[in-house]
C-alpha cells in the first residue's frame, strides 16, 4: 500500500474511533436522584439502598429525599449506559428485595434528575429527565420545570399549575397558569411542563399552586409553595409533584435548586 494511502487510511481509522467514542458516551455525566415513592416506609422503614452499576451509591434514602442532598449538587459517572438498582434497605447487598433496576442512558456533559416513581398498586419505575442549566433564563426572569411523579392526581384527570406574585392566586381573574393541557402521571413517561421562564416581582418570590385540571381550588401542599430567594436571570427550579406519605390526596410539592 502507497505511504499516502496508508496515512489517509490511518486517519480515517482514527476519526471513526473518534465518533465511536462519543457515541458511547465518553465523558462524565451528573445525576442526582428523587426519591418520589410515597409508600417507602411501608416498603422499607430504613428507606431504600440506591445502587450504581454494582456498587453502593446511597443507603436509607427516605421518601421526598433527594441525592445528593446539597442544593445544586450533582453525582459524577461516566457517561454512557449505567443501571440503577434500587432495593429495600433491609435487603440491601443480600441479592434481596429488589424494586427498580433500570438503565440510564446518562450522556456525557449532561446532567439529569432521575425520579423514583410509583406505589403500593403501581410498579415503582425510574424516570429520568435531562436538566438545562446552562441556558439562563431571560433578564427578570426565573425558570421553572415541572415534573408530575404523584398517581393520586390521576383521579382528578391531571393537574394544572400556576406561578404567581403575592397577592395573586389561581381564583384571580385572568392568572395565568404555565401548562396548556393537563398535567398528567403515568408510571412509564410522565408528563413534565418544560423549563419555563415567570416573571419575578421585586420581592424576588413567587409561589406555585397546583389546582385540579380546569378547576381553581387549591389541590397540592404546600398552600402554596413559596419559591423565595430567586435571582433574575439566573435561578432555575425543579418542581416534583409527588403523593403525600404514605400515598394519598392531597400531592405535595417538592423544590429542587438547579441554579441559584
Amino acid at each position: 500500500m502507497p505511504h499516502a494511502v496508508k496515512v489517509a487510511f490511518f486517519a480515517l481509522a482514527v476519526a471513526g474511533f473518534g465518533a465511536l467514542a462519543a457515541s458511547c458516551g465518553n465523558g462524565n455525566a451528573q445525576y442526582r436522584i428523587v426519591n418520589a415513592i410515597a409508600n417507602t416506609s411501608l416498603l422499607d422503614p430504613n428507606g431504600l439502598a440506591l445502587y450504581m452499576n454494582g456498587s453502593s451509591v446511597w443507603t436509607n434514602v427516605a421518601f421526598a429525599q433527594t441525592e445528593p442532598s446539597s442544593a445544586g449538587k450533582y453525582q459524577n459517572i461516566s457517561g454512557g449506559t449505567d443501571t440503577l438498582d434500587v432495593y429495600k434497605e433491609a435487603s440491601a447487598g443480600q441479592g434481596g428485595d429488589q424494586i427498580i433496576s433500570s438503565g440510564l442512558d446518562l450522556s456525557g456533559n449532561t446532567q439529569t434528575t432521575v425520579v423514583l416513581i410509583g406505589n403500593e398498586s403501581t410498579k415503582p419505575a425510574a424516570q429520568k429527565f435531562t436538566d438545562n442549566n446552562t441556558t439562563q433564563p431571560t433578564s427578570g426572569n426565573a425558570e421553572f420545570r415541572i415534573i408530575n411523579a404523584s398517581p393520586v392526581t390521576q383521579n382528578v384527570n391531571g393537574v394544572d399549575v400556576y406561578i404567581l406574585p403575592s397577592g395573586t392566586t389561581p381564583s384571580t381573574p385572568n392568572a395565568p397558569k404555565i401548562n396548556s393541557s393537563a398535567l398528567t402521571f403515568s408510571i412509564n413517561n410522565s408528563s413534565f411542563i418544560p423549563y419555563t421562564n415567570v416573571g419575578l416581582p421585586a420581592s424576588n418570590s413567587l409561589n406555585v399552586y397546583v389546582t385540579a385540571h380546569g378547576q381553581t381550588g387549591i389541590y397540592a401542599n404546600p398552600f402554596p409553595l413559596a419559591v423565595s430567594g430567586l435571582t433574575g436571570g439566573t435561578s432555575i427550579r425543579t418542581i416534583v409533584i409527588t403523593d403525600t406519605s404514605p400515598g394519598t390526596a392531597p400531592p405535595l410539592l417538592q423544590v429542587l435548586t438547579d441554579v441559584n
